[in-house]
Order: structure tokens, then C-alpha cells, then sequence
């Protein structure tokens, strides 16, 4: 199975390795957040599984369906840069922002950037909510 990433396909899980057409639901990206249960039913199941390079799929996808964890969806939490944020009492609500394979340099331009994130405006605020679930 290959995985499209970035218009390249970058990614390959062999069959060997995972034999079904589809992958099951899973978290995509840099952050995952979960109850300490939920990590527990993940690591009790480990050894059931096949490991595969493609660590998303592979922990809260194959892993959470065989431990009978809930993957869900948070708005707010993205995989990529955004300009702006929803805001509570005029503060902004970052939980997590992406930076994969960052030099030093990058990790500064990436502080400056999170730090220039601006609260939404309400109309911005409520086409997002709407449109992407944000």
C-alpha cells in the first residue's frame, strides 16, 4: 500500500506488513493527546500487530481499533500552519503547531510565526468553524 504525502508518494507499508486494502481511521500528524487508559489499552495490544513505518497509522489506527479506543477528531488542533485561531477572553488557544524535520533556524522562524498567530475575526471565525471544523 503506498501513501501519498506532499504530491509524493513517500510512504509504503508492505503487505507483509499490513494485508488489508484500507487503513482504519487514525490521527495524522505531529500531535496525538490521550488518557492515560487510552495508552494503556495501546501498549496491552502491541505485540498483536505487525509494526510499520507509517507511526500514525500504526498507533491510532491499527493499534486503537484492536484496543477498542475511540479516535476523535478536535477542532483547533491542525497538521499544518494556520494564520490565525479562534481566542477565548482575546488569548489564543495554540495546542500545537507543526515542525518536522526542522533545523535551528526553522524552530526560530516557525516561534516567530506561532507568535504572530492573531485571533479570528468573527466572520473568518464562523466560515472556518463552519467549513473546516475549526
Amino acid at each position: 500500500m503506498f501513501f501519498k504525502m506532499s504530491g509524493l508518494f513517500v510512504k509504503y507499508i508492505p503487505i507483509s506488513s499490513y494485508p488489508e486494502q484500507y487503513l482504519p481511521d487514525y490521527c495524522n500528524g505531529p500531535t496525538y493527546l490521550m488518557t492515560p487508559a487510552a495508552l494503556a489499552a495501546l501498549i496491552e495490544v502491541v505485540g498483536m500487530a505487525k509494526v510499520f513505518e507509517v507511526e500514525d497509522a500504526f498507533f491510532t489506527g491499527v493499534l486503537a481499533r484492536l484496543a477498542g479506543v475511540r479516535v476523535q477528531n478536535e477542532r483547533g488542533i491542525w497538521n499544518r500552519g494556520k494564520s490565525s485561531q479562534p481566542c477565548i477572553n482575546g488569548q489564543g488557544t495554540v495546542i500545537s503547531y507543526p515542525a518536522h524535520y526542522a533545523s535551528p533556524k526553522d524552530l526560530f522562524r516557525e516561534w516567530m510565526t506561532i507568535r504572530s498567530i492573531r485571533c479570528r475575526y468573527p466572520i473568518e471565525h464562523f466560515l472556518l468553524s463552519f467549513i473546516m471544523r475549526d
